[in-house]
């Protein structure tokens, strides 16, 4: 029976972000399964798979990213990311309109983060592509998303709205 609980990426190694709370660090790291994670302690983590964005490889990036089957690399549809900075800082960036892998990872560089993004991970995209955060609601297509990825500033206990995530979307 095939392993649906999301411990192992499907076929491909793949980008993974993951942050060791024990280290007190974010990493990108390509891998197939969560049983090849360095991290500190493995009961003090969390990993989300993706494709490598690898902001500090101008000249592999597109190369990487085949490998690890990034979907419509140059179609145009919404794109979705995780990014981490040098300040232990998270985002989540979610377009507003269809672009390329290349325009999209772009952007991320020169538009947003002011130079202090260090690495991250492409998300599925498409029309998967949604968000939402206090007015703003991005739908993408507007299909029924089943996994969510939640962001949460907890030192202002700024969490309320993913109880009412489910009643929203």
């Amino acid at each position: 029976m095939e392993n649906t609980s999301g411990w192992e990426n499907a076929k491909y190694a793949r980008g993974t972000l993951v942050w060791d709370a024990a280290a007190r660090r974010y990493s990108t790291q390509v891998v197939r399964s969560a049983d090849e994670l360095k991290v500190s302690d493995h009961s003090r983590y969390w990993a989300q798979s993706g494709i490598s964005i690898s902001l500090r490889d101008v000249a592999n990036w597109q190369k990487i990213a085949r490998q690890q089957n990034m979907p419509n690399i140059s179609g145009k549809v919404f794109r979705t990311a995780l990014v981490y900075g040098s300040s232990l800082n998270l985002w989540m960036i979610v377009t507003n309109t269809a672009c390329t892998v290349s325009d999209f990872r772009a952007a991320i560089k020169q538009k947003i983060g002011s130079g202090t993004f260090v690495d991250g991970i492409f998300l599925d995209g498409s029309g998967s592509s949604q968000m939402i955060y206090g007015a703003v609601k991005l739908r993408g297509d507007g299909r029924t998303v089943y996994s969510v990825v939640s962001i949460c500033n907890y030192l202002k206990r700024n969490c309320d709205y993913l109880y009412k995530l489910k009643e929203s979307m």
